[in-house]
């Protein structure tokens, strides 16, 4: 009996873990989609970009070219690939309703708990992706989301 109620634990546990991992995949699904694509594919997918600009990171080895999208999606490059996404506090989903502007509680009800929490910053494990993919959600001082960066977590 204590070990079939240790397995319907550890189940129960796992399923909620697994619903969490899922619902958090669902809110940024069509994003996290962007990582990975080639310059031609970007194109193709999201049209011309409005602006190209560098930007240099935390690292002086760490500089980027970035895609600026008038709907406010940037793509970070390296070696000729997507490896980051943002989108910034002016996106707007237009699949549905966009996560911009809820605070820190409300994404957590819709994603559930994160790997990682701090003041202004929760961290979610996406799903692999043949690499290991991460979504950083930034929010200001009235703890409302701002920025929402996927990016590869092994690079």
């Amino acid at each position: 009996m204590k070990r079939y109620l240790t397995v319907t634990v550890f189940l129960f546990v796992f399923s909620v873990f697994l619903h969490s991992q899922e619902t958090a995949f669902t809110a940024v699904a069509p994003y996290s989609d962007l990582l990975g694509l080639t310059p031609e594919a970007a194109i193709e997918r999201l049209g011309v970009p409005s602006e190209m600009f560098s930007f240099r990171g935390d690292r002086e080895d760490l500089d980027n070219v970035v895609f600026f999208y008038a709907d406010h999606i940037y793509l970070f490059w390296l070696d000729n690939r997507v490896w980051q996404v943002r989108l910034d506090e002016r996106f707007t989903d237009p699949e549905g309703p966009s996560l911009m502007g809820l605070t820190s509680q409300e994404i957590i009800r819709i994603m559930g708990e994160p790997v990682h929490r701090e003041v202004g910053l929760l961290l979610y494990d996406l799903p692999d992706r043949g690499y290991p993919v991460r979504g950083a959600l930034y929010f200001d001082e009235e703890n409302h989301l701002m920025d929402l960066y996927i990016y590869r977590s092994d690079l």
